[in-house]
């Protein structure tokens, strides 16, 4: 098919957004072909759709694996640092949590649209496979600084769904966007993570 590839994207755009703003009822098939200011001078119409992705689900299930892709690069990012013996651990788990922070704070649409999804029927029945691939593999580089009783799958989950709780509610205006929200919520997590840590790395 001439320019898939560019359809595909604009349709994922497309569908991200709509959730992001309104949720999956917001997303009809003809919502998400009616915009195309992603694809300038291409006309669509629904079956699209399903010529590229098969299903509307499975166009939703493609549009949260990039986002979870974008995700899981932001926190691999941050993971190199806990492989360094220079930095104490508390820094290492500042850097980890001020990377997420951003990402989630400098993308409402996004960061809406994960949430809407990740709490979804979809989710289980499409993506939750794929994410729990990227979280055993981000878990497995945070594990050293735990002990070994530690269930590291489920403290890095923990994370990730308080940082997201907490980031809604800021794009909410129910928290103010400030260091001292940003300073709270990681000592919350370092605080509820601090018990897990190897006792040497304990400060």
């Amino acid at each position: 098919m001439k320019n898939e590839s560019i359809i595909r994207e604009a349709l994922i755009k497309n569908t991200t957004r709509l959730i992001g703003e309104g949720g999956f009822e917001k997303s009809t098939t003809n919502a998400i072909v009616h915009d195309m200011t992603h694809a300038p001078g291409i006309k669509l119409n629904e079956v699209y759709i399903y010529r590229i992705f098969g299903s509307k689900e499975r166009l939703y299930a493609d549009g949260f694996a990039e986002l979870d892709a974008q995700l899981f690069t932001t926190v691999d990012a941050a993971l190199v640092v806990f492989e360094r013996k220079d930095i104490e651990v508390r820094e290492c788990l500042h850097i980890l949590f001020d990377h997420l922070w951003r990402f989630l704070l400098g993308n409402e649409i996004k960061t809406r649209c994960y949430v809407r999804y990740f709490y979804s029927t979809y989710y289980r029945e499409k993506s939750h496979r794929e994410h729990r691939k990227k979280l055993d593999a981000a878990a497995q580089r945070f594990a050293p600084a735990f002990t070994k009783e530690s269930n590291v799958h489920a403290l890095l989950h923990t994370v990730f769904m308080t940082m997201l709780d907490f980031a809604i509610q800021v794009h909410n205006g129910d928290l103010e966007d400030n260091e001292d929200t940003a300073y709270h919520i990681f000592n919350l997590l370092y605080h509820s993570l601090y018990c897990y840590l190897r006792e040497d790395l304990r400060n």
